[in-house]
């Protein structure tokens, strides 16, 4: 019994350890997720930008003329 009661106690460790475990790796890809998305955002802004950068640029030259 008292070995019994010994693994019982050590598996509830273990597993409270690999739930506490599982919780972190579910909040490390939620924020790997988001990081993403915001990047993505980022290059889209980004190439927005650059592709109207040649009309400015126009638009810079004939204003300084």
């Amino acid at each position: 019994m008292l070995g019994q009661t010994r693994r019982t106690k050590n598996l509830g460790r273990v597993e409270d350890r690999n739930s506490e475990f599982r919780g972190s790796i579910t909040s490390a890809s939620e924020s790997s997720r988001s990081v993403r998305s915001r990047v993505y955002k980022d290059e889209a802004l980004v190439s927005a930008s650059l592709a109207r950068l040649p009309a400015l640029l126009a638009s810079l030259e004939s204003f300084q003329e």
